[in-house]
């Protein structure tokens, strides 16, 4: 992870020299449909087209679950998509969610009819939430400690270190620069959370860790049959569904649905600090059910809801045995493969 060109940039945000938001300040909606990631939950708020659901996403939350955070953790991220395609982030310095939905909920006109989709644990009655501040790579922007921590040597270690004594701190995946940038891993989020709104807004998609952001949501192993479209036909929505399954996931059928696997992806990677170097091949394919959230609602009285749910297999194969190139087609037959979820 390399927090340093992130954080360096937002700092300059902070300080006045660029603020171009890429959203407007109408009213806004929260969607129903979330991604789970570890220990986070995304979802996005969006200002309604014609059709009643969200065109693109420029603004994305991230919470952390009940339970994760301790002491002094920042518990909430705000990310801004810029009209340059980059985004923004900003925290709090609070670690009561509800108080964080009451600020966002001022900050973007969101109503109480939006009160029951929010990923946390209720709305704040305070007259006045704390304000929003700058953040990067896990710590607010004018954090006496932030500048120290983004141009040593290894920040997320550091990071990491301050999260897990109670710092005003935090380990959000879509933050980790070591296999893509967060602007790409939050933009295939974007589309990711805008396609799960047009398609009924009922999808929870769900990644164990961190580990496979890049592959799911930057594009770097396209879904199949393309980026940007579903990639399995729901069956109808059932009156009742079985319970929710915890994760970590391994989904098997005939209780969920597959769809088919991506084209192979193959690269040459170098083995040590020598000439050698390594064929490994990956693709990806998802797996679908309808399932009962007994946690849907926040608000008591409000029954348990069925829910579409999502896990991305991300199939690795290493023992390739081929000469470079590597194999166009993917691995020959035999090749010792895992599947991670």
């Amino acid at each position: 992870m390399n927090y340093r060109r992130w954080y360096h940039a937002l700092a300059h945000v902070a300080l006045g020299v660029s603020s171009t938001f890429a959203f407007a300040q109408g009213e806004h909606k929260v969607s129903a449909s979330r991604i789970e990631v570890g220990s986070w939950v995304f979802q996005a708020a969006y200002q309604p087209n014609a059709a009643g659901t969200a065109t693109t996403i420029v603004n994305i939350f991230a919470f952390a679950k009940p339970g994760t955070a301790i002491d002094e953790n920042l518990v909430a991220v705000w990310y801004q998509k810029q009209l340059d395609g980059t985004w923004n982030s900003k925290s709090w310095v609070t670690t009561d969610q509800a108080a964080v939905v009451k600020s966002l909920k001022q900050d973007l006109n969101i109503q109480d009819s939006e009160d029951d989709k929010w990923a946390t644990t209720g709305v704040a009655t305070s007259a006045s939430p704390p304000p929003s501040e700058g953040y990067a790579g896990g710590l607010l922007i004018e954090d006496p400690l932030a500048a120290f921590v983004h141009d040593s040597p290894d920040p997320e270690s550091i990071v990491a270190v301050l999260a897990n004594a109670g710092y005003k701190a935090a380990v959000v995946p879509t933050d980790d620069e070591s296999k893509c940038s967060p602007d790409a891993q939050l933009s295939g989020m974007a589309n990711e959370l805008a396609s799960m709104i047009s398609t009924g807004d009922e999808t929870v998609l769900t990644l164990a860790s961190g580990v496979g952001t890049c592959e799911a949501f930057a594009g770097l192993y396209p879904k199949a049959p393309g980026w940007g479209t579903p990639n399995i036909v729901k069956p109808a929505k059932p009156a009742t569904a079985p319970a929710w399954t915890p994760a970590p996931i391994v989904p098997t059928a005939p209780a969920w649905t597959p769809n088919t696997w991506s084209v192979w992806k193959c690269t040459s990677t170098p083995i040590g600090v020598g000439t050698s170097t390594e064929c490994i091949c990956r693709r990806s394919r998802r797996w679908g059910a309808w399932e009962t959230n007994p946690d849907c609602s926040i608000w008591p009285g409000n029954q348990p809801c069925i829910r579409w749910r999502e896990v991305i297999e991300r199939n690795y194969c290493t023992d390739i045995g081929t000469p470079a190139p590597c194999p166009a087609a993917g691995p020959p037959t035999g090749t010792s493969c895992n599947s991670l979820y």
